[in-house]
Formats: C-alpha cells, sequence, structure tokens
C-alpha cells in the first residue's frame, strides 16, 4: 500500500537526482553545500515543503552522497547503459530505478 509520502519521495529524489546530474560539483566544501542547498531548495519548491524537511525526508540519502562523492553522473552513465523501458515510468524515472537498484 502506497501513501502520499511514498510519492513525495519517489518524486523528490527523481528531481534532486536529476538536478544533481546536471549540477557540477565545486571542489570547495562551502561551494558543495551552496550548490546541494539550491537543488535542495528547487525540490523543496516543487513538493510544497521546506529544506529541512526536503532532505530529511523526500530526497533518497544516497542521492547526495553520490553526487558529494563526486560518482553520481559516472554511476547514472552505467545505469543508463542497460537502458530498457519500465512500464509506467518515463526514461527519467526508469534511470534513475535502474540506479538505485544497482546500489542496493
Amino acid at each position: 500500500e502506497f501513501s502520499s509520502k511514498h510519492f513525495r519521495t519517489w518524486g523528490g529524489t527523481i528531481h534532486a537526482a536529476s538536478l544533481f546530474a546536471q549540477t557540477e560539483r565545486p571542489e570547495s566544501q562551502a561551494q558543495q553545500k551552496r550548490a546541494m542547498n539550491s537543488v535542495i531548495d528547487k525540490v523543496a519548491e516543487r513538493l510544497g515543503n521546506t529544506r529541512a524537511v526536503c532532505r530529511q525526508c523526500y530526497i533518497d540519502p544516497e542521492v547526495f552522497r553520490a553526487w558529494s562523492e563526486g560518482r553520481l553522473l559516472d554511476e547514472m552513465a552505467d545505469a543508463n547503459k542497460g537502458k530498457r523501458s519500465i512500464a509506467g515510468l518515463d526514461d527519467e524515472e526508469a534511470l534513475v530505478l535502474r540506479w538505485l537498484k544497482a546500489r542496493e
């Protein structure tokens, strides 16, 4: 059984992964934090929530780790190599799902 929180978490994770994939990772910690907050703010705005709630509840923590460690783009590219459609998901959702499953 799914609740609205499941859908919000899925939507938040998809949007964050997409935004991080388009965001170059700065070298300094301070710039990384600003870039991360910018992405979280965009996701929070879409979900109608605060940055803190969005970070804590609606974005899979692996998205943050992969981006901050500089491995998100390579891992997404690897997940995209086995590109296959998944019924009921658009291409972006299918890519993030393949990436998350590869992380298990």
